[in-house]
């Protein structure tokens, strides 16, 4: 969902939530996955899988293996809101601050994550910003951001926020 809400002047707040679950369907010879390409991945701009959260690395926030690959979750929720100024309007232009928390989990079951420590329903990854966004005929959005992401871990698993910029 997103949703635009006209403030003063030509400023807009743009609000938006992701929530997303997938399942396995039951089969005869209990045979049944989910493949890697279908999983949530989540993280810095979101290329290739679509699932940005500006202010962390990409690809980082959810499930890892123990190398810190991605393997994807089976569910995922991500809220955000940010404020755009225009800077012009022939080509477009805006600035934006932003804030967006999310998450990715491996389970599609609420109680079993309650039950697993800094694992909950709440356990979503912080972030704020800000940007600028230019959209140009031909080729598309083009944007820069610097997001600080409050949650971030180290490759020891310690907590270690700092900025992150993101294209």
């Amino acid at each position: 969902l997103e949703w635009y809400t006209p403030t003063f002047w030509k400023f807009v707040l743009m609000s938006s939530m992701k929530l997303g679950m997938i399942k396995e369907l039951p089969s005869k010879d209990n045979y049944s996955f989910i493949p890697y390409n279908d999983r949530f991945i989540m993280g810095g701009n979101g290329i290739p899988y679509g699932n940005a959260l500006r202010g962390y690395d990409d690809n980082r926030v959810g499930p890892l293996t123990a190398s810190g690959n991605p393997i994807g979750g089976n569910t995922l929720l991500k809220l955000g809101t940010e404020f755009r100024v225009p800077f012009a309007e022939n080509p477009v232009v805006y600035g934006l601050i932003f804030a967006e928390m999310g998450n990715i989990w491996s389970s599609t079951d609420l109680m079993e994550r309650l039950s697993l420590p800094r694992s909950g329903p709440l356990d979503l990854k912080r972030s704020i910003g800000t940007g600028i966004r230019f959209f140009m005929p031909m080729i598309g959005m083009l944007g820069f951001d610097i997001g600080y992401g409050f949650d971030r871990l180290d490759a020891n698993g310690e907590l270690e926020p700092q900025w992150k910029t993101t294209l």
